[in-house]
């Protein structure tokens, strides 16, 4: 193999469903006939990924790769332990739409930096495979970061069931702590879903459940209400 046109544009590994490349050391062993790709940085437990190969990628011969190559595959995790998560009990509609997007308000403003997909995700029910989703800051009624929001990069599967969790160790801004993680389980419909504006010109409101407004305790912090935004089913 010629070594030097293995480089991180000829062999890389991305997060499905997007351009987001994992950072790799790559080497060669066996004489030249093997490579390795070594991470940098773990890869996520659950998550989905792609190993690509491209045709710059030439023998000693200088022959290329015949074909362009992708290779899916998923990082092994065990399914959550849902004993550490307290299940949502507010109202829930049968099932949501596909390219579901939630948003949750929390009853005090919360610390970015301990905002990230290890600490909000989302799983197929009864496995540790988790779906790519975006978790971002959305503005509460204030104009503070008391809200976030949670999109899927890819629709969920038709009839599939999936579970969110909130992981305790999401803070606020005052150095308040979950007092317990939070699992809501939902099920998707194989429904197609009304589009934005079609919901706007029925003027239908997004769907909103709200859940109990917990008890504050000394050191330690609740969810106030969960809400679901559109698009919804019909």
């Amino acid at each position: 193999m010629d070594t030097s046109t293995l480089t991180e544009s000829s062999i890389f590994i991305c997060r499905t469903g997007t351009g987001e490349k994992h950072p790799l050391v790559l080497g060669v062993a066996n004489g030249g006939t093997t490579v390795t790709l070594t991470p940098t940085q773990p890869f996520i437990r659950g998550g989905s990924y792609e190993l690509y190969l491209n045709c710059s990628i030439k023998s000693k011969g200088g022959k290329a790769l015949a074909q362009a190559m992708r290779m899916p595959f998923t990082i092994f995790a065990p399914p959550p332990d849902n004993s550490r998560y307290t299940l949502w009990t507010g109202s829930m509609p049968a099932s949501v739409a596909p390219d579901k997007e939630w948003q949750i308000d929390f009853s005090r403003e919360i610390d970015v930096s301990t905002l990230a997909d290890t600490t909000i995700f989302i799983c197929k029910a009864g496995t540790g495979e988790r779906h790519r989703v975006t978790v971002g800051v959305a503005s509460g009624p204030d104009n503070r970061a008391t809200a976030v929001r949670v999109t899927p990069v890819q629709p969920y599967t038709g009839g599939g069931s999936y579970v969110l969790y909130i992981e305790k160790s999401l803070k606020s801004k005052s150095d308040f702590f979950l007092r317990q993680g939070i699992r809501l389980p939902f099920l998707v419909s194989i429904k197609q879903p009304l589009s934005r504006t079609a919901l706007k010109q029925r003027r239908l409101p997004a769907l909103r459940q709200y859940g109990h407004d917990f008890l504050r305790q000394r050191n330690s912090w609740d969810i106030f209400r969960t809400f679901a935004a559109m698009p919804d089913v019909d």
